[in-house]
């Protein structure tokens, strides 16, 4: 009896944990913290249990998401600061981590530790870094572009557009935006305004 309540309270964890990332992604802020307040209150159900203070760490990297959504990045690095990653064993966990981490230094122009934990997130992902990671190189690209580092994205930007070139059916806002902005920063305007018109098309569909 005691095991069936147990797993029915991982459950609602889980539950509680996915709409709150649906409700973030979508921009429902409001809600995910509402949700977060909830699956805070789950958590504390769970007290003494093995997997307690690790979905403590798991609220934090989840909050700190709404401040990064909201654009309030000192906010979010201030609570990431705050995880004791070494509570973190579920690879899931560590991951959102490291690239919640990745988005709030970036937004906050610490490019160098952003990219950091870019590559760290890719690392841990199933499917590491490969050739065919055109998601991975785009991202790669919009650091070098924020940075200012012309090397870099030229690099970025060849191993990008290989991939998407092979790919007649490629369809990405973000990578068509920032492939944009790559041409501009080239001054080849023709050329961003094909990928500016790409990325219009695939927000109005």
């Amino acid at each position: 009896m005691y095991k069936r309540q147990g797993n029915n309270k991982q459950k609602l964890i889980q539950a509680l944990v996915n709409i709150t990332n649906c409700l973030i992604k979508i921009g429902n802020l409001e809600h995910a913290e509402h949700h977060i307040v909830q699956l805070s209150q789950a958590i504390e159900a769970i007290k003494g249990s093995l997997r307690y203070e690790e979905y403590k760490q798991l609220v934090l990297v989840m909050q700190s998401k709404i401040f990064i959504n909201a654009n309030k990045y000192k906010e979010a690095l201030n609570i990431l600061n705050q995880v004791d990653t070494t509570k973190i064993k579920a690879k899931n966990i560590k991951l959102r981590y490291f690239s919640a981490s990745s988005e709030a230094y970036k937004g906050s122009e610490n490019f160098t530790v952003g990219e950091v934990y870019l590559d760290k997130a890719y690392r841990f992902t199933k499917n590491n870094i490969d050739i065919s990671n055109a998601k991975y190189y785009i991202e790669k690209l919009s650091y070098a572009l924020l940075a200012n580092n012309s090397k870099k994205a030229d690099a970025y930007f060849k191993k990008a557009n290989k991939i998407i070139l092979k790919n007649d059916n490629y369809k990405n806002i973000i990578a068509f935006n920032t492939l944009s902005l790559y041409h501009f920063s080239k001054k080849e305007f023709q050329k961003a305004f094909v990928f500016l018109k790409k990325a219009t098309l695939l927000q109005v569909l």
